[in-house]
Parts: structure tokens; C-alpha cells; sequence
């Protein structure tokens, strides 16, 4: 009867149960807490990307035109990234705000001239490690820049 109550008393092997039993908590927790700043690095590598498409584009009028060149730089920026989507552009409008297209003629009010600016749309599926009940297995990653050329 003395042996029942000293192991009733006993707490050496509390720690290991609840060891046991909080354990996969903590990795489940841990597991997607690297997915979630893997999806915050990629995130900033389309961020970077974008960026540097349309540095590029941004340098002068003839650059601006030159979506090749913009894919490239973003691209190049990417870190090999592969899937990665970029789409550049271009367009125009008048200083005081109103429409214009960039291929001449193009008239803006007296007091106003063209301004040009290019757009690059750089988008990446971000895919997780494993699949969460409360976190979608698939995420789409989009950023866009816009820059006025220099003129």
C-alpha cells in the first residue's frame, strides 16, 4: 500500500507525457511557420523582380519600349525562379492628367506635355510544403511597379 502512494506522488514521468502529447503541436506549428516565411521570401523576390523590370524600362524612351529587355532584367532579378510570370507595359498621359497615346501625334494642353511611364506585372504560385485544413495549398504571389521614364 506505502508503494501505491509513493508512485501516485511520484512526477518523474509527467514530463516525458506531456512531451508526448504537445509534440506534434509544436512541429505542426513550427512546419508552418517555415512556409510562411518561404512564402514571404518568394514574395519578395517577385517584389525585387518587378522592380528591376522596370528600373530597366524606366532609364529612357527608348528602354520604355523595350518589353524584352524588361522581361530580362526581371527575370535576371528572380534568383532562378522558375514559374515566374512577367508582364511589361507602357503608356502615356498628359502632365495635367488627362488621356494621350505615346505614338505621335499626341496633344496635350498648352501648358501640359507627355509623360511616359512603364508598368511591369510580375505574378509566381507559391506551393506549400504540406497541405493545411486553414491554409490554401496553392497562393498567387502578384506585384506591380510603375515608374515615369525619364525624359
Amino acid at each position: 500500500m506505502n508503494c501505491f502512494r509513493r508512485f501516485r506522488r511520484s512526477e518523474a514521468g509527467n514530463s516525458i507525457v506531456e512531451l508526448a502529447l504537445t509534440a506534434p503541436f509544436l512541429m505542426a506549428f513550427l512546419v508552418s511557420i517555415v512556409d510562411i516565411g518561404r512564402m514571404e521570401h518568394y514574395n519578395t523576390i517577385v517584389a525585387n523582380s518587378a522592380r528591376a523590370g522596370v528600373q530597366y524600362g524606366a532609364q529612357n524612351t527608348t528602354t520604355a519600349l523595350d518589353n524584352t529587355g524588361m522581361t530580362a532584367a526581371a527575370n535576371a532579378d528572380a534568383q532562378n525562379l522558375s514559374g515566374l510570370t512577367v508582364t511589361p507595359s507602357t503608356y502615356c498621359k498628359c502632365s495635367d492628367g488627362s488621356a494621350a497615346t505615346c505614338s505621335p501625334p499626341t496633344t496635350c494642353p498648352a501648358s501640359g506635355h507627355i509623360l511616359t511611364y512603364v508598368s511591369v506585372y510580375v505574378t509566381y504560385t507559391f506551393h506549400t510544403l504540406f497541405n493545411y485544413k486553414i491554409i490554401p495549398a496553392t497562393m498567387t504571389l502578384t506585384r506591380t511597379i510603375v515608374q515615369q521614364v525619364a525624359q
